[in-house]
């Protein structure tokens, strides 16, 4: 497998006072942590349309479509399913964050630690940088949006963030230093990805 590689960038821009430049730098580099998997998920998902750094179509563009469940437990039924039937061993149900709680509403969320399960014990990925979009772009509305499942989720990562020397970006007209850290990735799917639009539904779940 392959997958097309992208930069993830983030940015500071502070005054000279108040931080030493290593100290900006630092603050950078930990803003650009926190911020990496975010942007990792939005280019999974969605992708990225921007008029100054270019339009990225998002893996999750064009998945099979497996229908629309009624509630939550469908919705996690029919990607299940799906999976099992294509002999995807190793899968994943992807989900917005918020979906999180419809999933455990119906007691459809097994927790493993840090790990979220299904029943089954496929492992659930509840994106932050998820917009819960249909595969050709249908919206999210006050009761549906779009879980999905694919095989495995394979992420490589450049071991070096870039930074600019701090000197180099400062501006001494308005004594602001304007700092872009930069790191390459390149996200790649095995076997394939289906999505399945779900309503929800709260008051059919969460039954004992």
């Amino acid at each position: 497998i392959s997958g097309a590689p992208f930069a993830v960038y983030s940015t500071w821009t502070c005054s000279t006072v108040g931080y030493t430049l290593e100290e900006q730098v630092q603050r950078l580099r930990t803003r650009h942590a926190l911020r990496t998997q975010t942007a990792a998920e939005r280019l999974l998902w969605q992708g990225q349309t921007s008029a100054t750094d270019g339009n990225i179509t998002g893996l999750f563009a064009g998945a099979t479509n497996v229908g629309a469940a009624g509630c939550v437990t469908e919705a996690v039924e029919l990607l299940e399913q799906t999976l099992a039937d294509n002999g995807v061993l190793a899968g994943i149900i992807h989900a917005r964050v918020g979906m999180s709680s419809h999933l455990a509403q119906a007691h459809l969320v097994y927790d493993r630690g840090r790990k979220k399960e299904t029943c089954y014990g496929r492992p659930y990925v509840f994106g932050q940088g998820y917009s819960g979009i249909g595969p050709t772009g249908q919206a999210v509305d006050g009761t549906t949006e779009w879980m999905y499942a694919t095989g495995r989720v394979v992420i490589w990562q450049d071991p070096t963030i870039w930074v600019p020397p701090a000197g180099d970006t400062v501006n001494r007209s308005l004594n602001t230093v304007n700092l872009v850290a930069q790191q390459v990735h390149a996200v790649a799917i095995e076997c394939g990805v289906w999505a399945v639009s779900v309503t929800r539904t709260c008051g059919t779940t969460g039954a004992t």
